[in-house]
């Protein structure tokens, strides 16, 4: 397996494309910014400026529907959080922050409080917030491994993403051999 922080193919009409987006979900204003942070200053159609101001925009955007327990709802002024949705936007946060651009501390503190304090039981979100945990400074080998159990001898199908957001996980511990089980339990049908 191998993994690169440089795309594989031409993106300029991908950050094109979702700027476009109509709406400002939470998964659209994610999706919109994400890609921003990987393109080049060569990169058609984006200027440095333009990258910065979008990308702040988001993040402030992403704030305001931020909750009381760090999660994060659909919509600005929501009251429900998006468990899965509150992964995907914490860990654009985090990507976001390591990349230099301004991310409020109050967010990212209440966001990892509300990860690292998860208390739902879908494999899918669990896992997801077990590599961001993992990824993020606040590894668990301990419950990493007893999700893998679990996502391994069950017999319902818990998805792709599931794991590979654990084999990932395995992977950042050092666990070469587990990622490699855990991939190797994904069904393909």
């Amino acid at each position: 397996m191998q993994v690169t922080n440089a795309p594989l193919l031409a993106t300029d009409w991908i950050s094109q494309s979702l700027s476009r987006y109509p709406f400002g979900c939470l998964e659209q204003t994610t999706s919109k910014a994400w890609p921003l942070l990987y393109i080049t200053n060569n990169t058609r159609g984006w200027s440095q400026v333009e990258r910065t101001q979008h990308i702040a925009k988001a993040i402030n955007h992403i704030g305001q529907m931020q909750l009381s327990n760090g999660a994060f709802s659909l919509w600005r002024g929501g009251n429900q959080p998006e468990p899965w949705l509150s992964m995907y936007a914490m860990e654009f946060l985090q990507e976001a922050k390591a990349k230099g651009y301004t991310v409020p501390a109050e967010m990212i503190t209440q966001g990892m409080d509300y990860v690292e304090n998860l208390d739902v039981n879908i494999m899918s979100v669990n896992a997801y917030a077990m590599f961001i945990r993992t990824k993020y400074g606040n590894a668990d080998p301990g419950e990493a491994r007893y999700l893998a159990s679990l996502l391994m001898k069950q017999d319902k199908d818990f998805g792709v993403q599931s794991h590979v957001h654990l084999a990932t996980t395995f992977g950042l511990l050092g666990d070469e051999e587990r990622a490699r089980e855990t991939l190797s339990h994904t069904r393909t049908s």
